[in-house]
């Protein structure tokens, strides 16, 4: 069995996890005749597949990510705009797991732009105080994961550099 290193791993079992996530909400929706959404969900979990497939296959993992990243988040937004504020719970796991699959700066950029997605989608379907809630919690999210992913690519960096000293 081939050793993969930790990246690649994270990589591969969030798709992992996306594909068993999503295959069980897909089918309920086509039995609920709900066939956009169910599509969405679909999408999503093929092309969670054939992130896998390309990983295990290349070991590559940057653009993999990213697609992943936006495809999630816009998967996301897709349902909020079709299904209302109710389904903007989900928003959040996508968002912590782009800090997973790309750097700190591009999954904040991207959840910024999802924030940017949602938002007037979900303005006038809750009360003033609870969008307030909603966005505050969404921006603390964001910026902790962002801190936290900073700090953990520095320390990551940090232990690479003292190996190579010590090879």
């Amino acid at each position: 069995m081939v050793e993969r290193p930790p990246e690649e791993r994270i990589v591969l079992v969030l798709c992992l996890i996306a594909i068993v996530v999503l295959v069980p909400f897909a089918i309920t929706r086509f039995a609920r005749a709900d066939y956009i959404i169910g599509f969405v969900d679909l999408f999503g979990a093929i092309g969670s597949f054939v992130i896998v497939a390309y990983v295990l296959r290349t070991g590559k993992i940057k653009i993999p990510g990213l697609i992943m990243s936006i495809i999630s988040v816009l998967g996301v937004v897709i349902i909020i705009r079709m299904q209302g504020s109710g389904d903007v719970n989900p928003l959040y796991p996508v968002i912590l797991w782009s800090f997973f699959l790309v750097t700190p700066n591009t999954a904040l950029a991207i959840g910024i732009l999802a924030m940017a997605l949602t938002a007037p989608l979900v303005m006038g379907q809750m009360d003033s105080f609870i969008f307030a809630k909603f966005v505050s919690s969404m921006l603390g999210c964001m910026l902790f994961a962002y801190t936290f992913a900073t700090l953990r690519n520095r320390q990551r960096d940090e232990l690479f550099c003292c190996r190579v000293k010590m090879d």
